[in-house]
């Protein structure tokens, strides 16, 4: 399976293309997973995209088959990984689709990286925890840092969904979550915990849509409006009935969505 070199990682990715090969090739997606996940979360977007845009899909530093690099990173680290990675495959430039921590990469990415970047979906993420949210922060990462992994896994990924979702899938995402690095994942949540681009927002040019479930108990959509409204020129779509991680749970209508707003550019 592909891994690619970046600095002091090795960053594992899967490019799928079923683009049709005379026709004028659109620039690539690429999909970032969430904090604990993998590129396995994108399983539902995959099928989809591929047949309109080269889709490219990666796990972070420090989580599913990537290796080295798990200990003392920021998000700038994680962003600049991307960026590496998209240009030793060739890309000058990409639609970048983030996901909770994902979706805080990506801005990272637009902040530090700005040629990079064609476009941004932003889902169910913030520019940073909202004022007077320490002492929740605080609670969340001792949560983290004192537990083990399947109890992380159980507890997180259960709130990440919302009653509804079916059962089966949810407990699936529990076990993929549960196998993760305790130490990479530490760091991971701490450089999500710490994550503040909300004066900075202003200076992202890329055409973006914000994405949010309804129902998010995680980053609820008034951080998606934050986002929105800081962003200029920025779309918000709020999907009824969805929580978190609303690619998995509500995937149509994540699509329909997401669809909508890429195929024009």
């Amino acid at each position: 399976m592909p891994h690619e070199p970046v600095g002091d990682v090795n960053l594992y990715y899967e490019l799928h293309d079923f683009c049709e090969p005379w026709r004028t090739a659109r620039r690539p997606i690429v999909f970032i997973h969430g904090l604990g996940g993998s590129h396995a979360m994108w399983l539902y977007q995959v099928p989809v995209f591929c047949a309109d845009f080269p889709v490219i899909t990666v796990d972070l530093r420090g989580h599913g088959q990537s290796r080295g690099g798990e200990t003392d990173f920021t998000m700038a680290d994680m962003a600049r990984d991307v960026v590496r990675l998209t240009r030793n495959l060739g890309v000058e430039r990409a639609h970048i689709v983030g996901l909770s921590l994902g979706g805080m990469v990506a801005q990272q990415i637009a902040l530090d990286h700005p040629l990079s970047v064609a476009s941004l979906v932003l889902a169910d993420t913030l520019a940073g925890a909202p004022p007077g949210s320490e002492g929740l922060l605080a609670e969340a990462l001792h949560f983290i840092e004192n537990n083990d992994m399947a109890e992380i896994a159980r507890a997180r990924i259960t709130n990440a969904f919302t009653e509804r979702v079916d059962p089966v899938l949810r407990d699936y995402l529990i076990d993929q979550v549960s196998h993760n690095r305790k130490e990479a994942y530490v760091q991971a949540a701490r450089a999500a915990f710490g994550f503040n681009a909300r004066e900075r927002l202003g200076e992202i040019g890329a055409p973006t849509l914000v994405v949010v479930g309804e129902q998010d108990r995680v980053t609820p959509p008034v951080c998606s409006e934050e986002l929105a409204r800081g962003i200029r020129g920025a779309r918000l779509a709020q999907i009824p009935r969805g929580g978190h991680i609303t690619n998995v749970e509500l995937p149509a209508e994540f699509n329909r969505v997401t669809r909508e707003f890429l195929l024009p550019l």
